[in-house]
C-alpha cells in the first residue's frame, strides 16, 4: 500500500513575522489582555490568523512564531481526493502562499519543526464501503475507539499523539467543502496522523 500525504502542521521561531501591508484585509487580528503571576504585571498578547480552504497561518508569540497548517494535495490538486506521494512541488507551493501573506524570514519548508503529519491511503470499495466501515467499527486497535456519524467512519486513538481513522471520503468532502465529488463515491479513506512525539524528524 503506498501512502500519500495529506495535512501537515508546523512552525518557525525565526521572527519577526508580520502580516504583508497589502494583505491586512485577509487578517484576523486578535487581542488578549492577561496577568502574567510571574512578572507580576499585566501584558498584552497579540496574535494574527489567515484561513484558506487549503492552508492556514497564524502568528503569535510577540511575532515570534510563525505556525503553518496545510492541506498538501489541496495545494496541488484543488482537492484532498488526489495523493501527494512527493512532497516537493506541495512544499514549494505552501512556501510560495506563505511568502505572499507574511514578512520575515521564512527557511525552506522542509526545514520546518514539524508538529503533525497525517499520512493517507484511499480505498475504492464502491457499494461494499459500508459493510467495511462496520467491520472495522468492531476492531480494538489503539486504546481509544469511537465511530464518527458525521463521515460514517471510525476513528482509534492513543495517548502519545497516534490517531487513525477511516471513513467515507464523499461524505467528508460534502460535509466540510461543501462539494459534491462523483469520484470520491465508494472511498474509503485511512488516515493516520502522528504528532510531533512520534516524529523524529521532518518526513519530506
Amino acid at each position: 500500500m503506498n501512502a500519500m500525504f495529506d495535512t501537515v502542521t508546523g512552525k518557525f521561531e525565526k521572527g519577526p513575522y508580520l502580516p504583508k501591508k497589502l494583505t491586512k484585509d485577509s487578517w484576523e487580528t486578535r487581542t488578549r489582555d492577561f496577568y502574567d503571576s510571574k512578572l507580576g504585571t499585566r501584558l498584552t498578547s497579540v496574535s494574527h490568523t489567515l484561513s484558506r480552504p487549503k492552508a492556514r497561518i497564524a502568528i503569535f508569540g510577540d511575532s515570534g512564531i510563525l505556525s503553518v497548517e496545510a492541506s498538501l494535495p489541496k495545494l496541488v490538486h484543488g482537492n484532498n481526493l488526489m495523493p501527494v506521494n512527493d512532497t516537493g512541488e506541495a512544499l514549494r507551493r505552501l512556501g510560495d502562499f506563505v511568502s505572499t501573506y507574511v514578512d520575515g524570514e521564512i527557511p525552506e519548508l522542509g526545514e520546518m519543526d514539524y508538529l503533525r503529519v497525517d499520512y493517507c491511503h484511499n480505498f475504492r470499495l464502491g457499494l461494499a464501503l459500508p459493510d467495511y466501515v462496520h467491520t472495522l467499527s468492531r476492531v480494538s486497535f489503539l486504546k481509544h475507539r469511537r465511530t464518527t456519524e458525521g463521515y460514517g467512519g471510525v476513528e482509534w486513538w492513543s495517548n502519545n499523539g497516534r490517531r487513525i481513522r477511516a471513513y467515507d471520503k464523499y461524505k467528508e468532502i460534502l460535509e466540510k467543502d461543501e462539494i459534491d465529488t462523483p469520484a470520491a463515491r465508494g472511498v474509503l479513506r485511512f488516515e493516520i496522523q502522528l504528532s510531533r512525539n512520534l516524529l523524529t524528524c521532518a518526513p519530506v
